[in-house]
């Protein structure tokens, strides 16, 4: 919903993530560095992610999907720049392959094929967050395991 700036906002627009894709999580960041709002989408049903870019006021190109491989239910997702290269990294979790990939991303809305970190048999990710845990000056991943009931933490 796009804001007047008084607490009202006009009509919805509606973008489409595919046909039975079923979005489950939303983050929003610049990861095009165009100083325009961009959106990655974590589609459930159909193991991937759709990165729309945005071209500003409330428009968005059709986003480019990126596998989070077969039978994967990407779940949650979080951007930050992971590797200290100024650009927007996105993570996520991926809760039927027991997995959290990382897509590092080249600066201009496209990402690499991803990275998996694998977080235990059965542990079924369903959050992810980041943050410097161990204050080493470098970004950590942590994950809650609804399957293991714990949270995992990656330094």
């Amino acid at each position: 919903l796009l804001g007047y700036g008084d607490g009202n906002f006009k009509n919805p627009m509606i973008y489409s993530t595919g046909l039975d894709s079923r979005p489950y999580s939303i983050v929003v960041d610049d990861v095009s560095r165009d100083d325009r709002s961009d959106i990655v989408v974590t589609n459930s049903n159909t193991h991937n992610i759709d990165v729309p870019l945005g071209y500003g006021k409330g428009s968005f190109s059709i986003g480019a999907l990126y596998s989070t491989g077969e039978s994967s239910f990407p779940y949650s997702v979080t951007i930050h720049d992971l590797n200290k290269d100024n650009q927007a990294d996105v993570i996520v979790t991926n809760s039927d392959t027991n997995n959290v990939f990382a897509f590092y991303g080249y600066g201009n809305g496209t990402f690499a094929e991803p990275l998996s970190y694998f977080m235990g048999y059965e542990s079924h990710p369903s959050s992810v967050v980041i943050s410097d845990f161990d204050e080493n000056g470098w970004i950590d991943i942590a994950a809650a395991n609804y399957g293991t009931d714990n949270v995992e933490i990656l330094f």
